[in-house]
C-alpha cells in the first residue's frame, strides 16, 4: 500500500473515532431539528449541514462506541482491500490456463450456448 493510501486510512480511522465527531454531529441534529435555526440558514448552509448529517451517518455515529469502533475498523478494511484491488487490477499477469476437464458439466449448469 502506497503512504499516500496508508495516510488516508489513518485519517479516516482518526475522523471517525473522535468524540469531537460526535459532538458536531449532535449538535448539528439539535439545529436540524429546531425549524425556527433551520428557515434561517441559507439553501447552500442548509445543503451543507444535510451533507455533513449523511456523512455522520454513514460513519455509525449513532452506534454504541464499541459497535461504531468495529464499523470503523471493517470499513478501514474494506477501503484498504478495495485500494489494493484497482491499484492491483491491471497488474501484468501470466495467461489463465484451463483444462478440458475444468469445463466439464458448465455448459449443463446454465453457463454454456444452448
Amino acid at each position: 500500500m502506497s503512504d499516500c493510501m496508508r495516510c488516508a486510512t489513518q485519517f479516516f480511522i482518526f475522523v471517525c473515532s473522535q468524540t469531537l465527531i460526535y459532538i458536531l454531529s449532535q449538535v448539528l441534529k439539535l439545529v436540524l431539528a429546531d425549524a425556527s435555526i433551520v428557515k434561517t440558514l441559507s439553501p447552500e448552509a442548509y445543503q451543507t449541514a444535510l451533507i455533513f448529517w449523511r456523512d455522520f451517518e454513514k460513519s455509525a455515529i449513532n452506534l454504541p462506541p464499541e459497535e461504531r469502533q468495529k464499523f470503523v475498523s471493517l470499513s478501514s478494511d474494506i477501503l484498504v482491500l478495495g485500494r489494493e484491488f484497482l491499484e492491483n487490477a491491471n497488474a501484468p499477469r501470466p495467461p489463465a490456463s484451463i483444462k478440458p476437464e475444468h469445463m466439464v458439466g458448465i455448459k449443463d449448469k446454465g453457463w454454456g450456448s444452448g
